[in-house]
């Protein structure tokens, strides 16, 4: 209930009182847990007192655990976690990599990573790792659950295939296969929103690249998956140049991704700079300076 023009709160002690109150007040739910989107959401007059904050602080969603070959990370867990988690790093080191370009160490430490992916930003530093590993997100609501791909959850800026009595509970990161890199361009080195992002994720047999994954940011209306440029990239030898090969991976890259121009930067510069982003972090990846996933 809405006290003194300020929206309800409820705080749940369980998953299903929190789905029951999703179910009840719809569209009027405004999940909370890391805070960091929803202050702002409240400073702009976006929530208001037809709103219910739903407050997911008292409901477990905070896990990360191994479980057959991939980590399950809890909707909760803190960006701060997952950096400092060496289980993310042994298993999952591109991850780890991308968590260290998020925000400031405060806004780690708010930060989840459900929130993140919740808030369907183009420009969101976690997504294309997550895309790149092949992650799966969980929603769950009262009559049950469902899985998606991570690239499948936005389905524009700002917007998500969530429906608004479910909830996000858990993201499957399956262990990293081989070498990885993630390269962000950016103005500044902290606190800055990224023009362009690559995650380049391999797998080496025989000296060269057997199998690829490649996702992108800040290049289209969503983090995109980039399945001409993976292919580009695969039979690439390890250790060597092979200049006409990165040439045609930077060209799908194009095809596959849409820069647009704005205060930050120009089409052009994305769509160049982008191209460097991918031959760098192809090259860190196949010459061992990019993260590996162990055993």
């Amino acid at each position: 209930m809405a006290v003194d023009g300020r929206p309800g709160y409820e705080r749940p002690g369980s998953l299903e009182e929190a789905l029951a109150l999703l179910a009840r007040l719809g569209e009027h739910a405004v999940p909370l847990a890391g805070g960091t989107d929803v202050a702002l959401r409240l400073r702009h007059g976006l929530v208001g007192t037809e709103h219910t904050l739903i407050d997911l602080g008292g409901i477990g969603l905070g896990g990360l655990e191994e479980r057959g070959d991939a980590l399950v990370l809890g909707a909760a867990v803190r960006i701060a976690d997952l950096r400092s988690s060496p289980r993310v790093a042994r298993r999952a080191p591109l991850l780890c990599e991308a968590t260290a370009e998020f925000g400031s160490p405060q806004i780690r430490g708010r930060a989840t990573l459900a929130g993140n992916l919740g808030n369907a930003s183009p420009v969101a530093d976690l997504a294309p790792a997550l895309v790149a590993l092949g992650a799966r997100i969980t929603l769950a609501s009262k009559d049950g659950t469902r899985e998606l791909a991570v690239e499948d959850l936005p389905s524009g800026p700002g917007k998500t295939a969530r429906r608004v009595d479910e909830l996000i509970t858990e993201v499957t990161v399956p262990f990293q296969r081989g070498p990885g890199a993630y390269e962000r361009l950016v103005y500044r080195r902290q606190l800055a929103i990224a023009v362009g992002s690559v995650a380049v994720h391999t797998e080496v047999r025989e000296g060269k690249v057997s199998w690829a994954r490649v996702a992108a940011g800040a290049v289209g209306p969503r983090v995109l998956l980039c399945p001409r440029t993976a292919a580009a990239i695969v039979g690439l030898p390890v250790g060597e140049g092979a200049p006409a090969r990165l040439a045609a991976a930077v060209q799908a890259l194009a095809t596959e991704t849409s820069p647009i121009s704005d205060p930050r930067a120009s089409r052009a510069y994305r769509a160049g700079a982008l191209g460097e982003a991918l031959r760098t972090a192809v090259g860190r990846g196949r010459d061992g300076r990019g993260g590996r996933g162990q055993s």
